[in-house]
């Protein structure tokens, strides 16, 4: 089976997130006095912007939530997280999961892990806390998922060995089979199996992305490829190619309305 460098470390720490912010959000110190005193002890969401930060998740992908407390406990305080789905309470295991974090004794932040499984529009504020004495901040972070698009590459003949691989940038890159990955550039999809087509599902960055083919072979066949882009309820978008060596083929365009609509754009490169 083939293995690119720290290819699978990678994919599994990288959340496809993008955020985007509203000109006229809260400062974080706001969240220590909106409707208390820093005298009282409160629980909080810890962002730099409250309700006007709507940020871009792809489904499955881990997201870090930091809840904070503004005086320093004497003891470990669990904080357990609300999960709002379209305006209603998401279902646990069904349309997210969560790793509910610990803020330690003496410490004023903690880090919980949440995951959304479906496509929707999400919120996460606190719930609640183990220590009574906290009053809960009612600020939260607001996220967009959408529906995975279907990334594809396909050819006639099995017999040639082909790599979809798609990363954030371009850069040179030199038989990444053995030499890995460069530092600068990040992986967000990645297929390489045996057969004629090679398959990625996944929610692309706001921004540009680059596809690039790796033929594993190095034949130099010039080999008609098919790339296509597939949502769901719409037509999909192709790109034909000719594939005679490892080679940058196709951009990927993702625009973000910052509410609740994506669309893609694909050139050839």
């Amino acid at each position: 089976m083939k293995k690119i460098k720290n290819i699978y470390r990678l994919l599994l720490l990288l959340p496809l997130i993008t955020v985007v912010s509203c000109d006229d959000a809260e400062d974080y110190n706001d969240v220590l006095t909106k409707g208390t005193t820093t005298k009282e002890n409160t629980v909080f969401i810890v962002t730099d912007n409250l309700y006007e930060t709507i940020s871009l998740v792809g489904i499955g992908n881990e997201i870090e939530i930091f809840t904070g407390i503004n005086n320093a406990m004497s003891t470990d305080t669990n904080v357990e997280l609300l999960v709002m789905k379209n305006g209603s309470p998401a279902e646990l295991e069904k349309d997210y999961d969560v790793e509910n974090g610990l803020i330690k004794k003496g410490e004023l932040e903690g880090k919980s892990i949440v995951t959304f499984l479906k496509s929707g529009s999400f919120d996460v504020s606190v719930k609640k806390a183990s220590a009574s004495s906290l009053i809960v901040v009612n600020n939260r972070l607001r996220h967009f998922v959408p529906e995975n698009v279907t990334i594809r590459i396909d050819w006639e003949d099995s017999f040639y060995d082909y790599g979809l691989i798609i990363f954030d940038k371009m850069a040179e890159l030199s038989d990444i089979y053995s030499n890995g990955v460069p530092e600068g550039i990040k992986l967000i999809g990645y297929s390489d199996g045996v057969s004629n087509s090679e398959i990625v599902n996944m929610s692309p960055p706001v921004g540009d992305s680059f596809v690039y083919i790796e033929d594993y072979w190095n034949d130099n066949a010039d080999i008609p490829v098919t790339f296509t882009l597939e949502e769901i309820g719409k037509p999909s978008k192709t790109i034909d190619l000719i594939v005679e060596e490892d080679k940058w083929v196709v951009k990927i365009t993702t625009e973000f309305d910052g509410v609740d609509k994506v669309t893609y754009a694909i050139s050839k490169i």
